[in-house]
């Protein structure tokens, strides 16, 4: 009734010098072979019962007989260690060891400047060059198991005699060694690594996982040089095991002052992958929160109402379709798959004066930081714009009649009836007022002709379409809803009737081209004086 023998409990227990680990993986019958028997006393063997069949209730009574082989042990010898040469103060102690049993080899306990234990022979000054060469300069690895009737032999083969007193002595085989410095490759990260040392260099080495974290990043893997690393060129990932020879030329080649056979340092650069957001349009509050992962997460044609942080006023965007094609062709238009505002940008804009509802004037000086707007220096000829490295101040228009054209970075919140409270930025501000990750758009982004017929590109031509005669009450619909809002110069100008929209695209020294619309003539690309005021609209790509 008390089944089947269960082997699977059988544990050797070798207590005094904590030495047990090397049999913890025994199984049955009893092997002694890759134990350390410098303190072989007890048998603790566990065998457990295992029932091959039920038993009904009741009270049974069995007697149970265990019996055990017991084998006579070899003769015992003391294994001496002799650092040949090591700092002083390092001390391995002797190892007790059994004829015909095995044992394995320190790989460490002793040091030496600029050196590692590559073996152990069996008389000094034994170096990786000279051992193995004749029977008297036998090495084994560091870490190789080796049967102890092995060692007695080569001991014997190099001049020890261990039956004298029953002892003989490895002596320590250095080999050049390395160290590997771990650099995290940004201010931002934190944590650090030890370094790895000694590295002999005729070992193999297994690159390690970094454990600096960086927020918002992810380590990919190591680069030989912070440029590489900055380039996201991975030399090594965590888990190859190159040679370490391998590792000093490639260190070489990456500009490294490392030499074969002469004691150095090997740097390894952190490279940083920016980690996949996968949240959508929908998980997020402010238009700085947006990046390209959101908008890739994000499908065809939705909308979001999203806040500017800078003055919490919200604004609707709209994911144009990633397919949509232009003209009647099936080409892909160059803005689809962007977002893009579809209400005017009116940053710093009051939300509600006293006095006629018909105008609404705001004054004074919004603080822009790099830390939530969008700062760039336009490229191709034409005004230069310094970008701000702190904050910078951009300026609303003084209202009234002697305005005259304005200067560079101003812009106005004003307007008259439907189109009151409205910004007006001049191109210079237009460049710097968008929300971080937010960019104006390109002229060809809106479109690439300044005839209605000519557009093969950008935003007008997939409201044209297929459709030559479309008309301008497409865009400003939704969900482009585009506003025939005018422009500032000298007092408003033109509102109700026609709309303009500054781009990136610079037309010269003074001017820019715009996104210009009217009732008759549909969607064009125009260029004219920097100094005017019209409307904004951001993308994000």
């Amino acid at each position: 009734a008390v089944g089947a023998k269960d082997s699977t409990g059988t544990v050797i227990d070798s207590p005094g010098e904590g030495t047990g680990s090397y049999c913890d993986s025994l199984s049955y019958p009893l092997n002694q072979s890759g134990c350390n028997p410098s303190s072989y006393r007890t048998y603790n063997i566990n065998v457990g019962a295992k029932l091959t069949s039920s038993l009904p209730a009741g009270t049974y009574t069995n007697d149970i007989v265990f019996s055990a082989t017991t084998k006579s042990e070899g003769t015992k010898y003391t294994m001496n260690f002799n650092s040949n040469g090591g700092n002083n103060g390092n001390i391995i102690n002797p190892r007790i060891v059994i004829a015909g049993l095995s044992t394995i080899l320190p790989t460490s306990g002793f040091t030496k400047d600029g050196m590692g234990i590559k073996g152990w022979a069996f008389k000094s000054g034994v170096t990786p060059s000279t051992a193995n060469t004749s029977a008297d300069t036998t090495m084994y690895n560091a870490g190789q198991s080796v049967a102890i009737n092995d060692l007695l032999a080569s001991a014997i083969s190099a001049g020890q005699n261990p039956s004298t007193n029953n002892s003989f002595t490895v002596y320590a085989v250095w080999e050049t060694a390395y160290t590997i410095n771990f650099n995290k490759n940004s201010n931002e990260a934190i944590g650090s690594m030890n370094p790895d040392t000694p590295i002999i260099q005729s070992a193999t080495y297994t690159i390690p996982t970094a454990t600096f974290t960086r927020e918002d990043y992810n380590f990919i893997g190591w680069a030989l040089s912070a440029s590489d690393a900055e380039s996201g060129t991975v030399a090594y990932t965590a888990g190859q095991t190159p040679t370490v020879s391998s590792l000093i030329t490639a260190a070489q080649a990456a500009g490294q002052t490392v030499t074969p056979g002469a004691a150095g340092t090997i740097t390894l650069y952190v490279v940083w992958e920016l980690a996949r957001d996968t949240r959508t349009l929908a998980d997020i509050t402010y238009m700085q929160d947006i990046n390209s992962d959101i908008i890739e997460n994000t499908a065809n044609g939705a909308t979001a109402s999203l806040r500017d942080s800078r003055d919490n006023q919200y604004y609707t965007v709209y994911k144009i379709p990633t397919n949509t094609v232009y003209a009647g062709t099936s080409t892909v238009a160059n803005i689809a798959g962007k977002l893009i505002m579809t209400k005017d940008l009116n940053l710093g804009a009051v939300n509600s004066v006293s006095g006629a509802s018909s105008s609404i004037t705001a004054q004074g000086t919004m603080n822009l930081s790099p830390q939530d707007s969008a700062f760039s220096t336009p490229t191709g000829s034409g005004e230069s714009i310094t970008v701000p490295t702190t904050t910078t101040a951009v300026t609303h228009g003084t209202p009234g009649t002697g305005d005259n054209y304005y200067t560079n970075r101003q812009y106005r919140i004003d307007g008259t009836g439907n189109y009151a409270g409205r910004g007006y930025y001049t191109w210079g501000a237009a460049m710097l007022a968008c929300p971080k990750n937010w960019r104006l758009p390109t002229s060809d982004e809106y479109t690439n002709s300044d005839s209605w017929e000519g557009q093969t590109a950008g935003l007008a031509a997939i409201v044209k379409g297929a459709n030559a005669s479309t008309t301008i009450s497409n865009i400003t619909s939704s969900p482009w809803s585009f506003v025939l809002g005018g422009y500032y110069s000298i007092g408003f100008n033109n509102a109700g009737s026609r709309g303009y929209y500054w781009s990136t695209t610079q037309g010269g020294s003074t001017s820019s081209y715009h996104l210009y619309m009217d009732s008759s003539s549909g969607l064009l690309r125009n260029n004219y004086d920097k100094r005017i005021g019209f409307a904004v609209r951001c993308v994000a790509d």
